[in-house]
């Protein structure tokens, strides 16, 4: 488990220690509170990554495409 905080400076988000330490700086669009390790992050171009807390990508940039759900609603209801 992480002990690492989101928090958002200047519409962008990083993480940072409970002692207010930062750990990662604010970069990121997106940014998931760690899970198992890992915290789901989105940079300028909508491409989502999983990265650890060392801010080493564990699935890049890119590799993965997500879509906005409400864009399939209409498809799913018919």
């Amino acid at each position: 488990m992480s002990d690492l905080i989101v928090f958002q400076k200047n519409n962008l988000f990083g993480a940072k220690y409970p002692s207010g330490r930062i750990a990662i700086t604010p970069k990121y669009k997106e940014m998931y509170p760690f899970s198992c390790g890992l915290s789901l992050v989105r940079n300028e171009k909508y491409q989502y990554a999983y990265i650890n807390i060392t801010e080493k990508q564990i699935v890049s940039f890119g590799t993965y495409i997500w879509c906005r759900s409400e864009e399939h609603t209409s498809e799913l209801q018919s």
